[in-house]
């Protein structure tokens, strides 16, 4: 394991290449947590803190692993896991979803909005 800290742009693709799994131990509640999307986008797979947008970006035991925030002995685990059962890392990788294009991403918001106006104007 290593830590490599900040990645200039150039670096993460890279990176993201030459590594089995990313490991995302935030302590606090996330919005968007671009590294998440990276790793997916690199086809490489989660262990996250189960909190915030981190908790519904990956799916326990499917794309990614959850592990308890702040609890050490946790993390330990969930890595020990990965490196003890290479099926484990194999299934993880095979649960990651596609990415969606901008114009799927898109379609997605127009259909979210459209239900919320038709439950407005409905009520």
């Amino acid at each position: 394991m290593r830590f490599l800290g900040t990645l200039n742009r150039e670096h993460v693709w890279q990176t993201l290449s030459e590594v089995d799994v990313v490991l995302v131990p935030s302590l606090w509640y996330e919005t968007y947590c671009f590294v998440a999307h990276e790793a997916f986008a690199a086809g490489r797979p989660v262990i996250a803190s189960n909190l915030g947008v981190l908790a519904e970006r990956v799916d326990h035991e499917v794309n990614g692993l959850l592990v308890e925030p702040g609890n050490i002995e946790a993390w330990r685990e969930a890595m020990q896991r990965v490196v003890d059962d290479p099926t484990l890392l194999v299934r993880l990788r095979e649960g990651i979803p596609s990415l969606k294009t901008i114009d799927e991403h898109a379609e997605e918001i127009i259909q979210v909005y459209t239900r919320l106006v038709s439950s407005v104007t409905s009520s």
